[in-house]
């Protein structure tokens, strides 16, 4: 490619005088989880274990190239613990909430397998709850949790193994979100478990039945009953410490409901707790009535929906598809502060489903005096970046950021390699997968990219002109 200024000029003139627009296609967000193969130390410095177990370890890690921090699951390519790893990767590729702790890309090294997620700020929920009886802290993590779960139920996954251990935190200016993570167990409805499973679970956080070998939706709620008790109460309702007694005491359900920091709890908290440690699963709390329980829901902070953020919905534009891809592909790989947006996500989504629709967005812009019936349409097209028909939390996260100050030098550069304020076309190119070549060219042209390198301004100004 070329450096000629001037024929660069005419050449986009008549670009632009032939292509106003592109016919803007569907944004798989999936393609955008990298998949690298190498020693792990090529791509990450680890700072800090987390846990080590027989079959996997977590630590925390910088990248190399950006600076920006990670957490990480390794498994050692001869063990068990691979297999469910490449499980997990499979059904993290499918599901996008903002109480999911969401995978960045994985990692093929020569002994081990990696899964490299955001990094969860707020540390540990276990070291978070610092007395008993905390109920409006604690019902603000279980509601998290149940929307979590609530998704999950909704697209037909079990996750099998809810326990503290898979509850990650983030925080922001002092807030903190719920992140679940353990996906090694999951699984669609109607699958069985095997013994094998068994071996990966925490018996103190799991349902008799599943001790048994049978697992359903119910299987989840019961542990969030057990992780409620344990957060309120400071311990988990059963009294063995040996591992074989305290399985017995699972299957039996000998829960005790005898502790003095139990009977202090509020008749609203010892009702949502006991509702959801019934021993016949069916009698059980589902996760919308839980969401929907009135513990939950008196301790729920409601968020007021504000005229400029919805209207940032209806305004929204990205007129060029490798803007599109560029976005998605930093929003996965970027730490953006995303609280806010949570808080907006879930006071739109009314049904708790991790997914917003025609009728849940109409009313968001009624509640500020919009009418947008007939407009509604082409606000999701705008918006609905897969042509799924409904909108994803990635998809939210896109339209509300403040793209404006969100892209800066400084900002590109923990996304893609910058030297001497420049980009290797090539490293866009790796990173946007979905681009055909006749965008490419027109990128080039555009951008007025140089012996195969795009100045950072230039991308800049790319990207903020095709933005509405």
């Amino acid at each position: 490619m070329g450096c000629n200024g001037s024929s660069n000029k005419q050449i986009c003139k008549k670009i632009s005088e032939t292509q106003d627009y592109e016919v803007l296609r569907a944004v798989h967000k999936n393609n955008f989880i990298g998949h690298r193969k190498g020693l792990i130390s090529e791509f990450y410095q680890i700072l800090k274990i987390i846990k080590s177990e027989e079959e996997y370890s977590i630590f925390n890690a910088r990248e190399i190239e950006t600076g920006i921090f990670r957490m990480i699951k390794e498994a050692n390519k001869g063990c068990n613990g691979v297999e469910l790893l490449r499980h997990e990767i499979m059904i993290l590729c499918e599901i996008d909430h903002p109480n999911i702790l969401k995978m960045i890309e994985t990692i093929d090294g020569p002994q081990s397998m990696y899964i490299v997620y955001h990094y969860p700020s707020g540390g540990d929920l276990n070291t978070r709850i610092k007395k008993a009886g905390q109920e409006v802290t604690v019902a603000k993590y279980i509601m998290d949790l149940l929307s979590a779960i609530m998704y999950l139920h909704k697209h037909e996954y079990i996750h099998g193994n809810i326990q503290l251990d898979n509850l990650a935190l983030t925080e922001e200016n002092g807030e903190k979100c719920i992140k679940l993570t353990g996906f090694n167990i999951s699984r669609k409805f109607n699958s069985p478990i095997s013994s094998e499973d068994l071996f990966y679970i925490s018996p103190a956080y799991s349902s008799p039945e599943l001790l048994q070998g049978t697992i359903s939706l119910f299987t989840d709620m019961w542990s969030i009953g057990i992780i409620a008790y344990t957060l309120l109460i400071g311990k988990i309702p059963y009294k063995s410490s040996n591992k074989e007694d305290l399985w017995q005491e699972v299957k039996d359900a000998r829960l005790d409901f005898s502790n003095q920091n139990y009977q202090s709890l509020s008749a609203d908290a010892k009702d949502f707790i006991k509702k959801l440690l019934i021993i016949n699963p069916d009698l059980r709390m589902s996760a919308e009535e839980a969401l929907n329980h009135i513990w939950i829901q008196q301790n729920r902070k409601q968020t007021s929906l504000t005229y400029d953020t919805v209207y940032r919905l209806k305004t929204f534009k990205v007129k060029s598809n490798i803007v599109r891809c560029f976005l998605v592909y930093y929003i996965y790989k970027a730490n953006l502060k995303e609280n806010d947006i949570v808080k907006f996500f879930k006071e739109v989504d009314h049904n708790f489903n991790g997914i917003l629709g025609k009728n849940e967005l109409i009313y968001a812009f009624a509640q500020v005096g919009m009418n947008v019936d007939n407009e509604i349409d082409s606000i999701m097209k705008n918006i609905d970046f897969d042509k799924s028909g409904m909108i994803d939390f990635t998809e939210l996260k896109i339209v509300l950021t403040d793209w404006e100050r969100e892209i800066k030098k400084k900002n590109i550069a923990k996304v893609f390699n910058v030297i001497d304020d420049h980009i290797e076309l090539s490293s866009l190119k790796n990173g946007l997968t979905e681009i055909r070549p006749s965008e490419w060219r027109t990128f080039c042209v555009k951008a007025q990219v140089c012996k195969e390198r795009v100045h950072v301004q230039k991308l800049k100004e790319f990207i903020r002109s095709n933005i509405e």
